[in-house]
């Protein structure tokens, strides 16, 4: 499910589930603070996969100017 797709389902799904989405969202982001407090990236798109028992989130975010400095250079 894509981002856009996502949206589309989360706006459909009336009040409750929109509660329980939001929080979801900030218990995800509450974990990324507490494990990866460093990374200031930003999210550009996303993918949700229902696996039946639980969700996997795919996530694609910006490099920073770090991971560009500290990239090997192939030639």
């Amino acid at each position: 499910m894509s981002a856009r797709s996502f949206a589309s389902v989360r706006r459909s799904a009336g009040q409750e589930a929109e509660g329980d989405f939001h929080l979801g969202v900030d218990k995800l982001i509450e974990r990324k603070q507490q494990l990866f407090p460093h990374i200031k990236r930003f999210v550009v798109d996303f993918t949700v996969t229902d696996e039946g028992k639980h969700f996997r989130l795919a996530v694609v975010s910006t490099l920073t100017s770090e991971d560009i400095v500290s990239r090997p250079q192939h030639h």
